[in-house]
């Protein structure tokens, strides 16, 4: 079933640092640590989205000390990306 609501989607994604995820019935901060890269990758699609992109920009810095050095990698270019379009 679809979901109607206008603004669902993004408000959740934001949540997603705060999300449990459990993985084998264990906690999996792995999990969480992954999904947070993916919400990055879907920032920086929708960063011309309006009304959003402080809070976008606010997630990537709360995630700056991510342990998986990938999504560190992904947030600092989103970070770069993100307050260049600010000073355009």
């Amino acid at each position: 079933r679809p979901i109607r609501k206008r603004g669902y989607v993004l408000p959740r994604l934001l949540e997603t640092d705060s999300i449990i995820f459990t993985g084998n019935r264990r906690l999996s901060p792995e999990c969480r640590n992954v999904a947070v890269g993916h919400v990055i990758d879907c920032f920086s699609v929708l960063l011309c989205l309006p009304g959003y992109q402080e809070k976008m920009i606010a997630f990537a810095e709360r995630n700056r000390d991510n342990e998986r050095k990938q999504v560190r990698g992904k947030i600092a270019r989103f970070l770069k990306y993100a307050k260049g379009r600010e000073k355009a």
